[in-house]
Formats: C-alpha cells, sequence, structure tokens
C-alpha cells in the first residue's frame, strides 16, 4: 500500500495502528510504503517514532519537496534506489 503522507502529523498515529491491526488480521502479508512528499509538518518524525513499534511491515520514503501524485507513483521505484527492499505483493493500492 502505498500512503501519501502530507501535513497530517496529527492523524498519523490512528492511521498507524489501524493499518498494523489490519495487517495482523489479513492472511497474507501488508506492507506500506509511506511517501513524505515535501509535508512541511512532523509527519517523518511522527513515523520514526512508530513505526518500529508497530506489526505493519512499512518503508519510508522522503521526497524534499512535495511532487504531486505523479511523484507519488514513481516512489517504489525512488524506495529501491535509497536501498529498500521491493514490495514482495502481487497488488499495489493507493491509500488516499
Amino acid at each position: 500500500m502505498v500512503v501519501p503522507v502530507y501535513g497530517i502529523e496529527a492523524t498519523l498515529p490512528e492511521l498507524v495502528d489501524r493499518l498494523g491491526s489490519l495487517a495482523e488480521r489479513l492472511p497474507g502479508k501488508l506492507e506500506a510504503v509511506f511517501v513524505v512528499d515535501g509535508s512541511p509538518d512532523g509527519s517523518l518524525a511522527v513515523l520514526e517514532r512508530i513505526l518500529p513499534d508497530s506489526p505493519l511491515a512499512s518503508q519510508v520514503v522522503v521526497h524534499s519537496r512535495n511532487f504531486g501524485f505523479a511523484g507519488l507513483l514513481r516512489s517504489l521505484p525512488q524506495a529501491q534506489q535509497q536501498g529498500h527492499p521491493s514490495p514482495r505483493g502481487r497488488r499495489v493500492c493507493l491509500h488516499p
């Protein structure tokens, strides 16, 4: 799942908690790629604080500025360039 992150610092803990709960209930493995798209708030710091304790398999990709929807779609190859493993799922979905 590709999750755009821009200005959602306050709601990230609940989102990660809900995705983690979903990941625990699914028979397969749910992976999330959080794309911090030049967010001006503390979203990245929140992710760095809460993801290590989450059951959710996740990666974080950081863009230096807001690249919009097209940049979001390019984030999976960018994650690989930053040294993250390729998502192993057969499907990719975009969280609105």
